[in-house]
């Protein structure tokens, strides 16, 4: 639109989206969460770079082959680093389910992804086959009394006997089949 003319010309003005205003569902908006800063102030040169990258990479650790890579470190320093992280605690080294024994670095204060750890059909590392056969059978008995049933019928109901157990809708999919 024109101004008319005894009007002044009024600037194009964009609403602004205030950081506060935006989705907090969206993982994208949440805010990035840091390395503690008494343990950042009692590092320094390489042990710092070493815990940064781990630190960010969160719950589904590091392995050494990518901290050597990111680092541009020879195994043998990136070795004597990370071991001096483990032994004063600030560092912990996790074994993965898959691929298996593929060893990875993550803050000490972490729990490990359930990509890491197999979640809950492993124990220690390994696959717990008595949980997997009761589960499998509690499955197949509902089943068996509902007649036909879908996975989210057999969810309720298992559900419904043992909320302990805290199995996901997946968990009762990958068990009826």
């Amino acid at each position: 639109l024109e101004p008319s003319p005894g009007t002044p010309a009024q600037p194009d003005v964009k609403p602004v989206i205030s950081p506060a205003s935006k989705s907090t569902d969206d993982p994208a908006s949440a805010p990035e969460v840091q390395p503690p800063a008494a343990i950042l102030n009692n590092l320094k040169g390489p042990e710092r770079e070493v815990y940064e990258r781990i630190f960010a990479a969160g719950n589904k650790g590091m392995s050494s082959q990518d901290l050597r890579y990111a680092l541009k470190l020879t195994a043998p320093t990136l070795n004597k680093l990370t071991r001096a992280l483990v032994q004063r605690g600030i560092l912990k080294e996790v074994t993965e389910v898959r691929p298996r024994g593929k060893k990875v670095f993550m803050d000490f204060s972490m729990e490990p992804s359930p990509e890491i750890t197999g979640g809950t059909w492993y124990h220690n590392g390994q696959l717990d086959t008595d949980t997997v056969a009761a589960v499998r059978r509690r499955c197949l008995d509902q089943i068996d009394r509902l007649g036909a049933a879908t996975p989210d019928m057999v969810h309720n109901v298992v559900e419904r006997e043992d909320p302990s157990a805290g199995y996901a809708i997946d968990h009762v999919s990958t068990m009826a089949q």
